[in-house]
């Protein structure tokens, strides 16, 4: 059975999602009370909710002044010209540029004192880089904070459709109850965040990467390797459902004959500890950035297609001895 079709689900882009925020914010106007009571009370929700998320509590206002795009803030809410709100709306991307300290310094340059100035980053996909948010003072609104303001049922079609759109995404980023071969990048983003990072000893990347097919992963492990004038280094890639052994070199590049060196080290060391990985040699020409070697087997999966986290988190930490073992053999 087919579902229901949903605009939300062809207007995936930041810029759709502002006029949204922007929508439910205009609706909190005190005039708009008397067009539409509830759509009014879900724009106040909204409203107040962003203050909470600050530490502070919306008294009552009298005027709201909502822009797009100014000075390249996603959304900026003026409360009764004294509070403004700054809104970094993203879908799947992250802060880049050092956006989100611009945008704040911008607002100070008008004589707005921090303390009125409210910071919030609006993500709707999954954030790896919570902790750097944090620490620019950006308060998260995420998937659980959107569908507490807005009710299960309501007649405005738009919002309803937002909800529902919000809701099938929170489905997707749901990686312990639908099958590997379903999940998508947010899924996979939300793995890592709740197990792979847990993993003792695991040293991950600063970004994901989350391009479609084979470009979405993270990497883990950048070790550099001095008498072979390398980095070496783990990523597990997320279209492939494989953990890869790479190197890298910001020089020369590695040669192919380089890179077949070390997948029979890594063989010879898998089989040295058990052998329990499936070890695929992956060097196919030399290059700046290689895979040199493919384990298969990384992602355990039960009788039911579901993830087993458990044995995949055995096959990260077999994988990363085995890594750790080639760095202090050949950094010896």
């Amino acid at each position: 059975m087919s579902s229901k079709p949903n605009v939300f689900t062809y207007a995936t882009n930041e810029l759709s999602q502002d006029a949204i925020i922007c929508y439910m914010l205009e609706w909190a106007i005190k005039e708009n009370e008397s067009i539409d009571k509830e759509m009014h009370q879900v724009g106040k929700k909204f409203l107040s909710s962003l203050f909470e998320k600050c530490g502070k509590k919306l008294e009552d206002y009298e005027t709201l002044e909502i822009s797009k795009q100014e000075e390249k803030i996603d959304v900026l809410c003026i409360v009764d010209r004294k509070y403004h709100i700054i809104i970094e709306d993203k879908v799947f991307s992250s802060e880049h540029s050092n956006q989100l300290t611009r945008y704040v310094e911008d607002i100070k340059s008008r004589g707005i004192k921090d303390e009125n100035i409210l910071k919030l980053y609006y993500k709707t996909g999954e954030e790896y880089r919570k902790e750097d948010i944090e620490s620019k003072g950006f308060a998260l609104f995420e998937k659980k904070d959107i569908l507490d303001i807005i009710p299960a049922q309501i007649n405005n079609s738009i919002i309803a459709e937002y909800r529902s759109y919000i809701e099938q995404l929170q489905t997707n980023a749901d990686y312990i109850n639908q099958p590997i071969e379903k999940w998508d990048t947010s899924a996979w983003i939300k793995f890592v965040l709740e197990k792979v990072s847990k993993i003792e000893g695991i040293n991950l990347g600063k970004s994901i990467t989350t391009g479609k097919g084979q470009n979405s992963g993270i990497y883990f492990q950048y070790e550099k390797i001095a008498s072979k004038g390398v980095a070496f280094y783990l990523r597990l890639a997320f279209e492939e459902e494989e953990l890869q052994f790479k190197l890298e070199n910001e020089g020369q590049q590695p040669t192919k004959d380089l890179g077949s060196n070390f997948y029979k080290l890594i063989d010879e060391v898998n089989k040295k500890v058990g052998g329990s990985l499936i070890v695929e040699e992956a060097c196919k020409r030399g290059g700046k950035t290689m895979i040199v070697a493919k384990i298969k087997n990384a992602i355990e999966s039960k009788a039911d297609g579901k993830i087993d986290i458990d044995a995949t988190k055995n096959r990260i930490e077999q994988t990363m001895r085995i890594h750790s073992n080639i760095i202090e053999t050949l950094n010896i």
